[in-house]
C-alpha cells in the first residue's frame, strides 16, 4: 500500500509490492538528504527528514519517507498506490 499525503511531487511514479508512504511537503531536494540515492533491497528502508531528488527505491520491503518529499521519486515494487491532496 502506497499513500502520499500533502502536496504531491511532480513526475513521481509508484509501481510496487511493498508499502511506500510519503508524508509532508513534497518538493525538490533541499538541504540534508542526498541526490540520486538508490535503495535496492528486500529489507525496510526508512528515510526521515528532507528527502532527496531522483531517489529510487526498488524492493519488496517497506519504504517510508517522512518530511519533505522529493521530485521525480520512483518506487518500483508490487503494491497499492494512493495519492491524496
Amino acid at each position: 500500500t502506497s499513500t502520499s499525503t500533502g502536496l504531491s511531487s511532480a513526475n513521481s511514479s509508484i509501481s510496487s509490492l511493498s508499502t511506500s508512504t510519503s508524508t509532508g511537503i513534497n518538493s525538490l531536494s533541499t538541504g540534508l538528504s542526498s541526490t540520486d540515492s538508490s535503495v535496492a533491497s528486500l529489507s525496510t528502508s526508512t528515510s526521515t527528514g528532507l528527502s532527496s531528488a531522483n531517489s529510487s527505491i526498488s524492493s519488496l520491503s517497506t519504504s517510508t519517507s517522512t518530511g519533505l518529499s522529493s521530485t521525480n521519486s520512483s518506487v518500483a515494487s508490487l503494491s497499492t498506490s494512493t495519492s491524496t491532496g
